[in-house]
């Protein structure tokens, strides 16, 4: 695959691609590590991560686990979390996924300054807890 396009297609979609990969701090990895992770069927082409504790283990090692909770859970010592933002437009809602601080905070957004993030709310979180 080519490079320029990958890095489009992690551009357009790859927020919570990009987002699991600064967690484990292999963000700058995103080129190589989408490919390896579309050929074992870890994500789709259009970055939807489909295996998000075995892209964990791809890019770090060890076992993971990651699990939907709502906006308002409080994480743990040992757990990150990743924010799911939403924002209504009249005929679609856009959703973008950032790493937060533990305490339901923006710490790293993909995008930098996401306007889905300014704009609209937070939705969900996804806890991702090292387990070995």
């Amino acid at each position: 695959m080519y490079t320029q396009l990958v890095c489009k297609k992690i551009g357009d979609s790859g927020c919570y691609f990009v987002s699991l990969l600064k967690i484990v701090q292999c963000d700058y990895a995103a080129i190589g590590l989408y490919q390896q992770a579309l050929d074992a069927k870890i994500i789709d082409e259009d970055c939807f991560v489909q295996d998000p504790p075995a892209l964990l283990a791809l890019a770090a090692g060890g076992t993971w686990s990651v699990r939907r909770e709502d906006a308002n859970y409080q994480t743990q010592r040992d757990e990150w979390e990743i924010l799911r933002f939403e924002r209504k437009d009249t005929t679609v809602t856009y959703a973008h996924f950032v790493v937060g601080d533990g305490f339901g905070h923006v710490i790293d957004d993909p995008l930098g300054n996401s306007r889905t993030v300014a704009e609209g709310q937070l939705v969900s979180k996804r806890i991702i807890k090292r387990l070995s």
